[in-house]
C-alpha cells in the first residue's frame, strides 16, 4: 500500500485478457484495486502516457480503455524527470523505476532470468521488477506492503523483516514496540536498528518485562541483564527526542510481541530476537496489517 509502482505497458495486455467490466471477482480487477493502493510513477514529459495510450489504441478494447481513462486521474500518481533522449518502452519504465523510491516495476510474464538482466541493466540495489501474478499475490521474496501478509517463516528462511519495519515505520510519528525480552544483545541491535530509522520527532513507546518477570521460571536465577541499562543505553543512541519505556511485572500481560506505527502492525511471533539482518534464526508466523 502506497508504495511507488511502475507498470509496465505490458500489463494493459495482462488486463486486456484478465479484466472483465462487471465481475469484481476477475483476476483484472483484483489487479486493478491493487494499483489504486499504491502509487503510480510516471516521467514529467508523459512519454510512458503516450506509451500506454498508444497501446491501447493498439489493442482496440473499449472496455480496457473506459477503465483507463476513467480510473487514472483518481490513482495516486508521482512523475519524475528523466532524459528526454530516451525512446524505447522499457529504458523509459526503467528510467522511471530507478527514479522511484521503492523501485518496484511490475511486469507479465517476468521470469527469474529477465529480472537478473532488468536488475542489472537499470539499477541492482535500486529495481525490483515482479510479475503481475507476484503482484497481486506476494511471496516471502517479494518486498511489498499489503495489507493482510501472513507468512509462515522457517529457521533459516530469507526474508526482509527489517526493511518491512524499516518502511513501515519511516514516516510514523508514533511508534509502539512491544516485546518482553529486549534485554539481550541480538534484540537490543534491532531495536536501535528501528528507532534510527524512525523520524527524530517521533513518539516512541517501548513495552517491555522487568528483570524479575523476565527470570521468573529462568533455568538460572539471573540472565545477567538489566531493563534499566537498556533504557539508558537506547535513549543514548537512539535521536528521537521522546522514549518512553513501559515495564510489566507478568508475562501474561506481554504475551504478543508487535510494532505498531500510523499505519501498520507487524505482529513478530517470537520478537526481535527472531532474525538477524535477512536471516531467519526461529520458526515463526509474519503478519502485516493496515490500520
Amino acid at each position: 500500500m502506497l508504495q511507488e509502482i511502475v507498470l509496465s505497458v505490458d500489463c494493459l495486455n495482462y488486463l486486456s485478457k484478465k479484466y472483465r467490466e462487471y465481475d469484481f471477482n476477475s483476476e483484472g480487477h483484483l489487479f486493478m484495486q491493487r494499483v489504486q493502493e499504491d502509487i503510480l510513477c510516471f516521467d514529467e514529459k508523459r512519454l510512458l502516457d503516450e506509451k500506454i495510450e498508444t497501446r491501447i489504441l493498439e489493442l482496440n478494447d473499449e472496455v480496457l480503455l473506459r477503465l483507463w481513462t476513467g480510473i487514472i486521474d483518481f490513482i495516486n500518481q508521482k512523475r519524475y524527470s528523466i532524459s528526454s533522449s530516451i525512446k524505447s518502452t522499457e529504458a523509459l519504465e526503467g528510467n522511471v523505476c530507478n527514479n522511484s523510491k521503492d523501485g518496484i516495476w511490475v511486469k507479465p510474464g517476468l521470469t527469474i532470468d529477465r529480472k537478473s538482466i532488468l536488475k542489472k541493466k537499470y539499477g541492482n540495489n535500486r529495481v525490483n521488477p515482479i510479475s503481475e501474478k507476484n503482484y497481486l499475490h506476494p511471496t516471502k521474496k517479494d518486498f511489498l506492503l499489503v495489507d493482510g501478509l501472513n507468512f509462515l517463516l522457517k529457521k533459516n528462511d530469507n526474508f526482509p523483516i527489517a526493511k518491512y519495519i524499516k518502511a513501515c515505520a519511516a514516516d510514523t510519528e508514533n511508534i509502539l514496540i512491544q516485546d518482553g525480552y529486549l534485554v539481550r544483545d541480538l534484540p537490543k541491535n534491532n531495536l536501535i536498528k528501528i528507532l534510527k530509522n524512525v523520524p527524530s520527532d517521533a513518539t516512541v513507546k517501548i513495552r517491555t518485562l522487568t528483570d524479575n518477570a523476565r527470570n521468573n521460571f529462568m533455568p538460572v536465577a539471573d540472565d545477567g541483564h538489566s531493563v534499566f541499562e537498556l533504557e539508558d543505553e537506547i535513549k543514548s543512541k537512539c535521536p528521537q527526542g521522546q522514549i518512553d519505556f513501559e515495564t510489566f511485572d507478568r508475562k501474561s500481560q506481554l504475551h504478543d510481541r508487535f510494532i505498531i506505527t500510523d499505519k501498520w502492525k507487524i505482529s513478530l511471533g517470537r520478537g526481535l530476537d527472531s532474525y538477524k539482518n535477512a536471516k531467519i534464526l526461529a520458526e515463526h508466523h509474519f503478519f502485516l496489517n493496515a490500520i
